[in-house]
Order: structure tokens, then sequence, then C-alpha cells
């Protein structure tokens, strides 16, 4: 009886996935050496899609093969996603990283069908591109390039929102755990509101006693600084005047050479000393 039910539940599990497709794209072997000898594993790495724009890829692994694919297939159909498409290829063409595997995925005119090696090709086919290109550059492994395609699908985003994030200023791409409630959200604003205003208050408040004795201090130092900035710059004298040419005094040694006859002063031409003689 018990088995009946169970093939029960497999018949109705395939009804509603009819519309799902799936393809096998790797089965590795996998020994580990115990000491009665080896014990065999199995992982295959399963696509699964609708041809419509979903796509999954999983990784199952378990002691034989079908129940390997069975748990590759169950964890495909759990991670799938969505691709943006046009018409029957990708919008634009972009590079993605997967470890050390780099692809390549560029879109192609309608007819020139699905260009691409290794597990790309399926992939691109259960996600419904029938038109599109792909290459492979770094580490040939199966695993990292059906992920590295898989992430490349899962990152195309249409034109249309790329333009309405751009021009939002105010857009902030949050991850799945920073998404909030709009409940939350209008909690948190309110809480930032109060958090505005106490510091509002804490700014206004009266200057406390320290504050208020420092204060005469520095008014002080900026009368000083003002009354020196109206006064201007200080009166610079000329290096040649000397301390007796400022007083008005003549120095004893050209007073007693003036009294001695013929004594001529130095700043008199010769012109002006023989009209004096004449």
């Amino acid at each position: 009886m018990g088995y009946y039910r169970r093939d029960r539940r497999d018949r109705r599990t395939e009804q509603e996935d009819t519309k799902f497709k799936s393809e096998v794209l790797y089965i590795n072997r996998v020994a580990k050496v115990l000491k009665g000898g080896r014990r065999f594993r199995f992982t295959a790495l399963v696509a699964v899609g609708d041809g419509e724009g979903k796509v999954g890829l999983g990784l199952g692994k378990a002691p034989e093969v079908v129940e390997a694919i069975h748990k590759g297939e169950e964890l495909a159909r759990k991670n799938m996603v969505d691709v943006c498409r046009v018409g029957t290829t990708i919008p634009f063409g972009l590079r993605k990283t997967y470890c050390s595997t780099t692809v390549l995925l560029r879109p192609a005119r309608e007819g020139a069908g699905i260009t691409a090696g290794g597990p790309a090709r399926p992939i691109l086919a259960l996600a419904g591109l029938t038109d599109c290109t792909a290459k492979f550059f770094g580490s040939n492994n199966r695993v990292n390039c059906a992920r590295a395609t898989f992430e490349a699908l899962k990152s195309i985003e249409s034109p249309q929102d790329t333009l309405k994030h751009r021009r939002n200023r105010g857009y902030r791409i949050e991850s799945r755990g920073d998404m909030r409630k709009p409940e939350d959200k209008e909690k948190g604003k309110g809480v930032k509101a109060q958090e505005t205003a106490e510091v509002a208050a804490d700014r206004a408040a009266p200057v406390t006693a320290s504050a208020s004795a420092q204060a005469p201090a520095k008014s002080a130092n900026t009368d000083k600084r003002e009354e020196k900035k109206r006064a201007g710059p200080p009166e610079k004298k000329p290096l040649s005047v000397t301390k007796s040419e400022e007083s008005g005094e003549v120095p004893e040694s050209e007073s007693k050479a003036s009294q001695e006859p013929g004594f001529e002063p130095a700043g008199k031409p010769d012109s002006v000393s023989k009209e004096a003689d004449e």
C-alpha cells in the first residue's frame, strides 16, 4: 500500500511539472578511500527550464546515479530564475566571471542559432534563447562553466529597468537581508526624526559655566585682532635713514669739518662751488 501511495505522489508531481524540461549536463564519479576499500559516489549537474524564460541549475550528490540526478532536478527547480529576453536573444552582451571561468555572452541576429559549446548550449536552449553566442575563457571545468553561464543569465536586466534606476537618484540596491516591510521602514523614519530633533535641542541648549567663562577671553582676543586689522600694517622706515637724521642732529665729525677753512660739502657739484667763489 505504501508503494502505491508513493507512485501516486510521483505521478502527481510529474503532471504538475510537465512544462519543465530537464537535461543532465555532467555526471562525475567520486571515490573516497576508507579502511575497507573505496567508496564511490556520484555527482550530477542538471539544468531545468520551461523554454519561455525560466531556467535553473542544480548539483546533486548521491551514492547512485539516479538519486543524484533526482536531487539535481529538485535543486534546479528551487533555484529557477527569470531571464530577460528580446525576441529570441538577449538584449545586450555581457561578461561574467565565476571562480576561474569567464563567459562572454553576445546577442545574435534572428535565425543564427546558438553558437556555444560545453554546458552553455543546453542552458541557453532551456532558457528559451534560440539566437545567442557564448565563449569561455580560463578554466574549462564543466561545473564552473555552467555556473558562470547561469550567473550571467541571472544578471541580465531589461533596459527599461536600468533607465529607471539611473534616472532615480535616490535609488539604492538593497540586498534581501536589508529588505524590510513598509511598516518597519516607517518606524525607522520616525526614530530618525526623533534623533535629529534631539540633536537640534542639544545644540540650542544654554552654554555651560565653563563655556561662559571662556567666552569673554575669546571675545577680547577677537577685539584686539579687529583693531589691528583696522589700523593696517605698520609703516616701514627706509634702511638708509639713520638715527641722527631722524632726530635732525648733525654728527660731531661733520660739524668739526665744516669749521675748517676750504671745506666744501660733498653734496654740492663743482660748478656751484666756483660760482660761490666768484
